[in-house]
């Protein structure tokens, strides 16, 4: 029966699940990759086929317990019940990825204020997750370090006026800034400014692609890279 089979991947999911952690870490996803059934792999749906043994190739994500915790417990305070937990590079793609995509081979990047996260899909499936500990608010920082202002008024700055490439902004065009110990606003060269921004989304979009090539799985992504996050709003 089909409630049978259902039955039948759930226990070899668990049994996937059945992997060495430390104390502290808990598994927040067991997502299937693919398949085996009696030494035949490779196999997205065994649901319909006969065969005496069932394996699966499953990707496992896991997270700090006391930051899972920590997590729950400051929604749950705002009077929010939690269903589940999950990833944000998985959540993104569920929302911007196609189907197409997914079977063809994409790296979704989503580019946050505090890190950058992707995930890899071949065939359909899961086959890597990545967090870089870089994104939107070391641009930010960077512009507060470089026009002297504080971090607010560096991201506003940021928002209205950065532009990832530098060399299509007017050399004369200036805008004014709010400086630290200033009681009134200096004048800054906007390609300055993007200047700034370019070093950092140089570096942060070289740390994907080095990431990406780790991973042996660079030269399976006919469909490129999808950005998204806010970060990526980025012109």
């Amino acid at each position: 029966t089909t409630y049978g089979l259902m039955g039948d991947l759930q226990r070899a999911l668990e049994a996937a699940q059945a992997i060495p952690l430390d104390h502290n870490r808990r598994i927040v996803h067991a997502i299937p990759r693919a398949f085996v059934v009696d030494g035949q792999d490779g196999i997205t749906n065994p649901i319909g086929l006969m065969g005496f043994r069932l394996e699966v190739e499953a990707h496992i994500v896991t997270g700090a317990t006391s930051a899972i915790q920590n997590l729950v417990r400051c929604v749950e305070m705002n009077d929010i019940g939690v269903s589940e937990l999950v990833l944000q590079p998985l959540a993104s793609a569920e929302a911007v990825l196609t189907n197409e995509e997914r079977e063809m081979g994409v790296a979704l990047v989503d580019i946050g204020g505090g890190t950058t996260d992707m995930a890899v899909f071949v065939q359909g499936s899961i086959w890597q997750t990545l967090s870089l500990g870089m994104g939107g608010n070391h641009i930010t920082n960077d512009l507060a370090v470089g026009l002297r202002a504080p971090f607010n008024t560096a991201e506003d700055v940021k928002v209205r006026y950065a532009h990832a490439m530098a060399e299509t902004v007017d050399e004369q065009e200036a805008i004014e800034v709010a400086t630290f110990g200033e009681t009134t606003v200096s004048s800054v060269k906007r390609r300055e400014v993007c200047g700034i921004a370019v070093a950092r989304a140089k570096e942060m979009l070289e740390a994907v692609g080095l990431e990406i090539k780790r991973s042996g799985l660079d030269g399976l992504l006919p469909a490129g890279y999808v950005l998204t996050g806010g970060t990526a709003d980025l012109p």
